[in-house]
């Protein structure tokens, strides 16, 4: 099912559409014409496969867009060209197994992006190269295994990073660094092994990480020297024995909220 042209043309007023759920495959380059107001949109549980250039054209004004639970395994590089006041955009349980530099260029003032529950593998420095304003990233569940240095480097503003159930094994060194303003990160349910003493560095912000269910048998002397504002670590149901945890970590204890 097409959304044809003109359909909503005389609906200048309209501030909130939903088309939640209504088999939608493509849309028109016309099919929001007229919506010069329009201020949300959900087109969650429909078939898009592909984001065209022309889906979201006329919409300048739109501020928030959900996408989830669609087939979306690709995005065109002027798809949200229009979507200049653009602060929510969810891309959650869809097909998108990469992402480039340039899906995201126009975003702005982007403030929170879901991309979870998709088939993405990595993650290189520049994908979010253009999101200066974001604030909330959600990458839960996809197929990340690893984290390159650098990852991040852009999202100087990124208040809280959610990295749930991706089958992590191992974090370089760097890859979070520059994320001055980070306070929440979300490393739960993956397979990560060790902590070693320069995974964290640099996040002299962080008041929460989460490291529950992972396979952690050791983790590094120094390596949470860095979290000067730690008050939340969660390191429940992993390998750990307290018996071989640095003096350092130990201490700890008297500190922050400790939980294994």
């Amino acid at each position: 099912n097409s959304l044809d042209n003109w359909i909503f043309s005389w609906l200048w007023n309209l501030t909130e559409l939903n088309l939640d759920s209504n088999n939608i495959d493509s849309i028109e380059s016309w099919s929001f014409s007229g919506l010069s107001n329009l201020e949300y949109l959900n087109l969650d549980g429909n078939n898009l496969s592909i984001l065209e250039n022309w889906y979201f054209n006329w919409l300048w004004r739109l501020i928030y867009l959900y996408l989830q639970s669609n087939e979306i395994s690709s995005i065109e590089s002027w798809s949200f060209s229009w979507l200049w006041n653009l602060t929510e955009l969810d891309l959650g349980y869809n097909n998108i197994s990469s992402i480039e530099s340039w899906d995201f260029s126009w975003l702005r003032n982007l403030r929170t992006l879901y991309l979870n529950s998709n088939e993405i593998t990595t993650i290189e420095s520049w994908d979010f190269d253009y999101l200066n304003s974001l604030i909330s990233l959600g990458l839960d569940d996809n197929n990340i295994e690893s984290l390159e240095s650098w990852a991040f480097i852009w999202l100087n503003n990124l208040q809280i990073l959610s990295l749930l159930d991706n089958g992590m094994k191992n974090i370089e060194s760097g890859s979070f660094i520059w994320l001055d303003n980070l306070w929440y990160l979300y490393l739960a349910s993956n397979s990560i092994k060790s902590v070693e003493s320069w995974d964290f560095v640099w996040l002299d912000n962080l008041q929460t990480l989460h490291l529950y269910d992972n396979w952690i048998e050791n983790i590094e002397s120094g390596s949470f020297i860095w979290l000067d504002s730690l008050n939340d670590l969660n390191l429940n149901r992993n390998r750990l024995c307290v018996c071989n945890l640095p003096v350092s970590i130990v201490n700890l204890i008297d500190t922050i909220n400790w939980w294994t």
